[in-house]
């Protein structure tokens, strides 16, 4: 049998993050079972221009970079038309014109695994997505798939814009909440975030990370529960699509198929109470009767329980009664109906559950503090509904270029 040949391959790695070790672990596992190849390991791509300088003391034939790389890095790769493969959250762009490949985790699939995940332990009031990372590519696929799968609107929490924000939108949210964040370390800062709100984690907001860094899950309190990316099998692909560079394969780009390792499920995540899908069934009859002033017996004969049980828990979960709920879900109603038509009071009451335009007003100023047309000013800046400019669809296509590895 004809022996293979020994080749010298650099590796930039990444020891401080999960993914990066659990990468390098693949690339190593890879190597050690069937190719007799010689691993440089660099800490910094910008190591990689020096190593490749001094070509008359050692030959290198290819390259595995699990770190992101500038363009001077890429540019001395290229002049020495050297067979590289990226691992993850690269610039396509940049990659042009060399022997380039990359390989990748599909970051959306992640996202979707996760809702299914959160979806199996119950049915909740709210999904919500937290990142502190918003320009990242690999962040805004995980959000995109997410929004995919969850059954209702999914609310953005942007952990980079302040506190304060954070804590209205998780206070406002209706419970049980379901909250992805985009890595585990936004995960803990929605934990600490709860914490402050006097949100109990999990019954009342359930939180699931993405990576599964043990020190950091278990040193969280509450410990974190965690999607585990299949980052060692990104390594060991890696290392079998270099082998196609090294037989003059044309580049490639590629997805993991199975990007979801496993789930670790902590104490920020539980199954749903049948309590909680009691309030879940209340919200959600009151949001679909919110165009009427809804008795609280009706609500009961829906729930098919005690009134006594029923104000009870809703209370218990959602920190506010239900004759409250109402009030709130007639009052959006209304707004919706205020800044989408140019319709008078009178002609708006009907369509709102009221007698008349007087009694609205006199509801919409006891909810909100102003009068119907002081609202509809405010909010549409005094131009008819028609000539405001579409909202930016928050989930849409992610930002383009390099982005680092979490």
């Amino acid at each position: 049998m004809r022996k293979q040949k020994t080749r010298t391959i650099l590796v930039t790695y990444n020891l401080i993050s999960l993914s990066g070790r659990d990468c390098l672990a693949g690339i190593i596992r890879a190597v050690g079972s069937r190719r007799p190849w010689r691993l440089r390991l660099l800490e910094s791509p910008k190591a990689i221009p020096d190593a490749l300088a001094r070509v008359g003391s050692e030959r290198i034939d290819g390259a595995i970079s699990c770190r992101p790389m500038g363009a001077d890095v890429i540019d001395a790769l290229r002049a020495a038309n050297l067979p590289t493969v990226f691992t993850n959250y690269q610039d396509e762009r940049e990659m042009a014109g060399g022997p380039f490949s990359s390989v990748r985790l599909d970051d959306e699939a992640i996202g979707r695994a996760a809702a299914e995940r959160l979806l199996s332990l119950g049915a909740f009031a709210a999904f919500a997505f937290a990142t502190n990372r918003p320009d990242a590519r690999w962040s805004a696929l995980r959000a995109r798939g997410f929004v995919r799968r969850a059954p209702l609107p999914v609310t953005h929490l942007p952990l980079d814009e302040g506190e304060g924000a954070v804590l209205r939108r998780l206070a406002e949210l209706p419970k049980p909440l379901a909250v992805l964040a985009a890595w585990d370390v936004a995960a803990a800062q929605v934990a600490e975030l709860c914490h402050k709100a006097r949100l109990e984690v999990p019954s009342q907001v359930a939180i699931l990370g993405v990576d599964d860094d043990e020190l950091l899950c278990n040193g969280a309190t509450p410990r974190l529960s965690s999607v585990k990316p299949n980052h060692e099998e990104l390594g060991f692909r890696a290392c079998d699509e270099l082998e196609r560079l090294f037989k003059g394969r044309p580049p490639r780009t590629t997805f993991l198929s199975v990007s979801v390792k496993a789930f670790a499920r902590r104490e920020t995540t539980a199954f749903l109470k049948p309590s909680e899908h009691l309030v879940r069934r209340a919200r959600e009859y009151i949001r679909d009767h919110a165009d009427r002033a809804i008795p609280l017996a009706e609500i009961v004969r829906h729930l098919s329980c005690s009134r006594a049980l029923a104000c009870l828990r809703f209370r218990e979960l959602t920190g506010q009664s239900l004759g409250a709920a109402i009030a709130d879900a007639r009052t959006a109603f209304v707004k919706s109906r205020l800044a989408d038509s140019s319709s008078s009071l009178a002609a708006l009451a009907p369509e709102c559950g009221f007698a008349d335009g007087a009694a609205l007003a006199r509801f919409f100023r006891r909810e909100t503090g102003l009068s119907p047309g002081a609202w509809r000013k405010k909010a549409v800046g005094g131009q008819p509904p028609s000539a405001q400019k579409a909202q930016k669809d928050l989930w849409g296509p992610p930002p383009d270029g390099a982005c680092p590895q979490t």
